[in-house]
């Protein structure tokens, strides 16, 4: 799991990528974000969880007062079972 915990919290042009590879779930949370002020990605920034395999990916959980998500910046949770 990731963990953030500050006052704000800004991405711009990064990643967060959290995986679980297997038959084995991950984490109930795989990112927790949580802020007293504001969460802002900008520029294609990505929080990214994913499970390769029957397991289960973790979940994205953002806590802040105020949440931007622009300009081709995103979240995803995602299982490819292969």
């Amino acid at each position: 799991t990731v963990r953030i915990r500050s006052g704000q919290f800004v991405m711009d042009s990064a990643f967060i990528i959290a995986d679980t590879v297997g038959s084995v779930s991950g984490n109930e949370v795989g990112v927790s974000i949580i802020t007293k002020g504001d969460v802002s990605l900008t520029n294609s920034s990505l929080i990214f969880t994913e499970a390769f395999g029957a397991g289960r990916s973790g979940d994205i959980e953002v806590s802040a007062r105020n949440m931007t998500v622009k300009d081709g910046s995103f979240l995803q949770t995602i299982t490819t079972d292969t």
